[in-house]
């Protein structure tokens, strides 16, 4: 069998990952619940683990790295964090459900508006209908680094561009991409 959807849903864990995975469940206590040894091994794997992933990403700072139970939850933090009731978000026809239910929901329950940009045939996203969309008064531009249907890449420093040049945030789901 040759399996091919291996990005943020690997089917396959490399030995390493489980071997991890069971030494952490093994060994490791609960950070930050008290000074027992397994708890401080704990902490001390968690703030480890968050400054390699800073390094990784090129996060200035170990701190700005928090963690999730998984990118579905990152990411309604991070929408229904910023978008306040009457905003305006941009985002585009390839985002996975992760990103359009929250969106969804704040345009029905918020009364946010939510424009969509779209791809050609080959699902490439459309920067020109973008750059049109992105106006000053977009609160936040939402998309998709790498696209899990069709493994397109867009051109995140393309799109911050463009939403910094009107005011706007950026929120970049990279399940696909990152690592």
């Amino acid at each position: 069998m040759i399996y091919l959807d291996n990005a943020a849903t690997t089917m396959h864990k490399p030995q390493t990952v489980i071997d991890a995975v069971t030494q952490a469940m093994c060994s490791l206590g609960n950070a930050g619940r008290g000074a027992t040894s397994g708890a401080l091994d704990a902490a001390r794997t968690i703030h480890g683990c968050r400054a390699k992933l800073a390094r990784f990403l090129g996060c200035p700072r170990a701190d700005h790295v928090c963690f999730t139970p998984n990118s579905t939850a990152a990411l309604n933090t991070a929408i229904c964090g910023v978008v306040r009731p009457g905003d305006r978000v941009v985002t585009t026809v390839i985002e996975h459900n992760s990103v359009l239910r929250p969106l969804n929901r704040l345009a029905a329950e918020r009364g946010v508006t939510v424009e969509h940009a779209g791809c050609d045939a080959n699902g490439v996203l459309d920067y020109d209908e973008l750059e049109r969309l992105v106006t000053p008064g977009t609160r936040a531009v939402v998309v998709t680094h790498a696209s899990n249907v069709t493994g397109n890449a867009v051109d995140i420093a393309r799109v911050a561009a463009m939403a910094h040049a009107a005011g706007a945030l950026v929120i970049v789901d990279a399940s696909q991409s990152a690592g």
